[in-house]
């Protein structure tokens, strides 16, 4: 690789890490660098976005029109850049998987446990082996859906926009059942598991084991959101009490933990996968942390709210 073409893609690095926006100039420039005619700035120009596509959607798009391999990406920055815009030996949409990961790493723990990393976390420590994922309904749903990378077909249940509160906990049991020599996890919301709570006798009584992960924050999630971004916070029907949900688990027979720190996380999820009935986890996550990005009712995607940089939590100790 050239050094000018090094300079240009390392250039462009930066630009995408900042989420910084390429304008027509900027467009134009980098394909000076990569030695591209006037002639050819159209065919490469990201379509429909006036000018105004993310740095990482412009390179994918110089990437396939230039005919450059990511194999001759070598410096850290571009062997980083390229694993991000790679998915399988298929170009990929680099934004698409940025939007999914891009604070995981810098969300700070500081005694919080927060929901993006216990999901995250535990998809490392099932992803080599043949997992379901079975998701209720509300924020810990959006969640699964952004930090549990999902690379095998037929891989997460979910009922969508159903809204079916309650919906984890029984079809993780069809799941296993159809399954029975996959692993399956249900993660359901506090709320939405106390809808189905009773079906730990089923799993029980019939030996199915399945792993429960709780994302309990004390909330119905999805509603307290709207609830603090639109109603200045006026908590009407969402606070949740609950029982214990350990003490729960543990009357129908089944192993259960409680976790309140990132550090206990892995050894929790670890326990639950190594029992052989069902198992759950109740993971006390932080109770005002949010979805984004969000679109408010009625509102255009152009009204989209985005996750605050820095990073701005909300909640007591």
């Amino acid at each position: 690789m050239s050094v000018k073409l090094q300079d240009a893609l390392e250039a462009l690095y930066g630009l995408e890490r900042r989420k910084d926006k390429l304008g027509l100039d900027g467009e134009r420039a980098l394909l000076g660098a990569l030695g591209h005619p006037e002639r050819r700035f159209r065919s490469v120009h990201v379509a429909g976005t006036n000018g105004k596509g993310t740095a990482c959607a412009v390179i994918e798009r110089v990437l396939r029109e230039t005919g450059l391999k990511t194999g001759l990406f070598t410096s850290p920055h571009l062997v980083d850049f390229r694993e991000r815009i790679r998915i399988r030996g298929r170009w990929a949409d680099g934004a698409f998987l940025e939007a999914r990961l891009a604070h995981i790493q810098s969300l700070p723990d500081e005694g919080h446990l927060y929901a993006a990393h216990v999901i995250n976390d535990l998809w490392r420590a099932t992803k080599d082996a043949d997992t379901i994922v079975v998701t209720d309904v509300g924020q810990h749903q959006m969640w699964e859906a952004q930090y549990y990378h999902h690379e095998r077909p037929r891989s997460l249940i979910t009922s969508g926009g159903l809204g079916t509160m309650g919906f984890a906990v029984p079809a993780a049991i069809g799941a296993k059942r159809a399954r029975p020599d996959a692993e399956v996890w249900a993660v359901v919301g506090d709320g939405g598991f106390q809808m189905t709570m009773c079906e730990l006798a089923t799993a029980v009584q019939d030996g199915i084991a399945i792993k429960i992960a709780i994302i309990n924050n004390g909330y119905l999630g999805m509603v307290r959101q709207w609830q603090e971004f639109f109603y200045e916070r006026r908590y009407a029907a969402t606070p949740l009490s609950g029982p214990d949900f350990v003490r729960l688990a543990e009357a129908f027979g089944i192993p259960a933990r409680a976790v309140r720190a990132r550090a206990d996380v892995d050894a929790a999820i670890d326990a639950a996968r190594r029992c052989d009935g069902p198992a759950l986890v109740d993971f006390q996550v932080e109770q005002e942390d949010t979805v984004y990005p969000m679109v408010p009712a009625g509102a255009d995607l152009h009204a989209m709210i985005r996750r605050p940089n820095p990073i701005v939590e909300t909640a007591a100790d």
